[in-house]
């Protein structure tokens, strides 16, 4: 799991738990991070506080070929807080480009395939997003979009392809830093 800008959600009756866990721990190392963690609730509860946020350290991830201060990788640091690696690896392996207008050069049957976007949406099987004026307009929709498709299971081929005797999701790791 990625130390994105997500909230932990905690609620109160896990405050309660955690306080438990702390006396009965023999670890020493583990009971003091339960400790720090159940002073923080407990403030919390004091206050009367139904649920608790704790942010995590935001990472920062770009590809190394471009400008740090390129768009193209904005668009790649608002995939990984979306939702880590995977969205990221499905874009490169999708669009490696970066252009959100690009179209697919797959040609089956004598037809190019009608795919768009970063993440290569076909027309055909998704026109009520092609079809959405934000499609061509804005790439946080187009990065959304991508993200919504692949948790709902749909079939990407990009990262499953064979690169170099790797997956390409595998493959493109090195094109990146993190930090």
């Amino acid at each position: 799991m990625n130390n994105s800008n997500r909230k932990n959600k905690f609620s109160l009756e896990w405050v309660n738990t955690l306080e438990k866990k702390s006396l009965q721990s023999e670890n020493i190392e583990e009971k003091h991070q339960l400790v720090s963690l159940w002073e923080i609730k407990i403030e919390e509860k004091n206050l009367k506080v139904e649920e608790v946020f704790v942010e995590e350290k935001k990472s920062v991830i770009f590809k190394k070929e471009y400008e740090t201060t390129d768009e193209r990788n904005s668009m790649i640091q608002y995939a990984y807080d979306l939702w880590g690696w995977d969205l990221v690896a499905l874009m490169e392996c999708e669009n490696s480009t970066r252009n959100p207008f690009r179209q697919s050069e797959v040609v089956k049957n004598w037809r190019r395939e009608p795919s768009f976007w970063l993440c290569m949406i076909d027309k055909d099987f998704h026109p009520e997003i092609i079809n959405d004026w934000r499609f061509w307009e804005d790439w946080r929709f187009q990065v959304e979009t991508c993200h919504r498709l692949r948790k709902w299971w749909t079939k990407f081929y990009g990262p499953s392809r064979i690169v170099k005797g790797q997956r390409c999701s595998d493959y493109v790791k090195d094109r990146f830093i993190i930090q």
